[in-house]
């Protein structure tokens, strides 16, 4: 393994049996996790891509996984009214 700085900029690579990756990244902000090396022992996220959101409080198991597409969280039905007050009321539909 290999680091070098040169004008604000962190650059290096990282050997491993099935190849090598490398880059730079900006010193301007804080990096931080874990870097998955194609071809190395991972576990893939098997779960749904798709959140639908409820009213108690869901955790999806991705910790330490790769993730293949992005997660879409679908919108909260709702209706929006209002009375004779002239407030205006929404009306959130349960899914």
């Amino acid at each position: 393994m290999s680091i070098t700085i040169v004008d604000g900029l962190v650059g290096g690579s990282v050997s491993t049996v099935d190849g090598t990756i490398s880059g730079s990244v900006s010193t301007m902000q804080t990096v931080s996790g874990s870097v998955v090396i194609a071809g190395s022992v991972t576990t893939r996220y098997t779960g749904s891509y798709e959140i639908v959101p409820q009213v108690a409080a869901q955790t999806l198991d991705t910790a330490n996984k790769v993730m293949t597409d992005d997660l879409t969280v679908t919108a909260i039905p709702y209706y929006q009214t209002s009375n004779v007050s002239g407030d205006t009321v929404y009306i959130a539909s349960e899914v």
